[in-house]
């Protein structure tokens, strides 16, 4: 997550399309934002099984797809909140 903790950054997908994981660096957090942005802003694992149909990836899916992704989990991770 960005330090202004409304962004993604790309932190480990070793075997994604690196012209992929660059063109979504940044990506904004929000409500239907791929499984990604959406994982982190519902704060749980989001499984999307079909980015062809899943209204999740509206914005991203043509990007997904031109990269041969057709399915797609995320599992948030937040650091450790001050005591």
């Amino acid at each position: 997550m960005d330090p202004n903790s409304k962004q993604l950054r790309h932190g480990a997908a070793p075997n994604l399309p690196e012209a992929y994981t660059e063109a979504i660096d940044g990506a904004f957090i929000g409500p239907s934002v791929g499984s990604c942005g959406t994982a982190a802003y519902r704060a749980e694992q989001v499984i999307v099984s079909d980015i062809a149909t899943d209204p999740l990836w509206a914005d991203f899916r043509e990007l997904a797809l031109a990269h041969s992704l057709r399915a797609c989990w995320s599992t948030p991770s937040f650091p450790p909140k001050a005591k």
